[in-house]
């Protein structure tokens, strides 16, 4: 199953080339697959790397972290304001409206334009929050949400097939309803640009892998980024169609995937349990054939010591 942005490094890389950057910021490090990417950029690069993940991997931090690189274990609104303004952002956390929102409006200021790469702007998280942490949510921007019910693509309610948290190497919870106000990372990115960036900001989607949002600032960006930018905004243009239909049948095969899984899951559960009542059955067999053999046995030496009956007297004329 693809889910890294990792996956998107060829279109990436060059964008980073293109925007010289002297700092980049990575929220949501996962299982470091990109970031390796990145820290072997900076370290091409002299650029400084700094990362963000309330889970952030141990055995990362001590083979990357050195003069260019930092690593900060907590919840990106908590550490976002300790960070000096970075010049590239990969937002990859939590994947609701709350927590995208208010990063935008930590790393974008009056006087900061940077590039920013979205993850999850796409199905299924684009128009449903999810939750790593229920409980850092406010309540007024927290929808009603399960931890165990699976979302599936082409249903807007939650049901017992799909993926949720249960099948991640993290857990999380999901809204119970898709769409809305204020419900999803693209809906997030847009209220904000609506809000706060008028016509400063573009938003350009690459609709693969989950969806990868690009956000820049044409009038602020160097002019090889914008017009590598606005390229690929086209190219994008033309080949949607085929990549949300590669997106589709990606999704729609990890679905039977899933399901395979489960059924195999509920196969293994069944043999298990066949299993334990055939050696339950064994050992009564068992049990009752040592029993047998006892009293086998016990006839036998009952036989052995019986006495003989003695004659009666109309039996010795005879």
């Amino acid at each position: 199953m693809l889910s890294s942005l990792a996956e998107f490094w060829s279109l990436v890389e060059p964008l980073l080339v293109a925007a010289r950057p002297a700092r980049i910021c990575e929220v949501g490090i996962g299982q470091g697959e990109f970031t390796t990417e990145l820290l072997e950029f900076c370290k091409a690069n002299s650029c400084r790397y700094a990362g963000i993940d309330p889970r952030a991997d141990g055995l990362i931090m001590q083979q990357a972290c050195g003069a260019l690189a930092e690593f900060f274990q907590g919840l990106s609104l908590a550490m976002l304001p300790a960070l000096s303004p970075q010049d590239v952002y990969f937002l990859d956390g939590d994947h609701n409206y709350y927590t995208v929102s208010n990063e935008l409006k930590l790393v974008v200021q009056p006087d900061r334009w940077p590039l920013i790469f979205v993850h999850d702007v796409c199905w299924p998280w684009g128009r449903r929050d999810q939750y790593c942490s229920p409980e850092s949510i406010p309540e007024a921007f927290r929808h009603p949400y399960s931890a165990t019910q699976r979302v599936a693509p082409g249903r807007g309610e939650l049901g017992p097939d799909g993926f949720s948290g249960e099948d991640s190497v993290y857990p999380y919870s999901i809204a119970l309803h898709e769409g809305g106000p204020r419900n999803g990372v693209l809906t997030a990115i847009e209220d904000f640009i609506h809000e706060y960036g008028g016509n400063e900001w573009r938003l350009v989607i690459v609709p693969a892998v989950f969806g990868l949002g690009i956000m820049y600032a044409p009038k602020k960006c160097p002019a090889e980024l914008k017009e590598m930018l606005e390229q690929l905004a086209k190219s994008i243009e033309t080949l949607a169609p085929m990549l949300e239909s590669l997106e589709r049948n990606r999704i729609d095969l990890f679905m039977n995937f899933l399901r395979n899984v489960k059924d195999s899951v509920s196969i293994h559960a069944d043999y298990r349990a066949l299993a334990e009542h055939e050696a339950q059955l064994r050992a009564e067999y068992d049990r009752l054939l040592r029993h047998t053999k006892a009293l086998q046995q016990a006839y036998d030496d009952l036989k052995a010591v019986a006495v003989p009956q003695p004659e009666t007297p109309s039996m010795r004329g005879l």
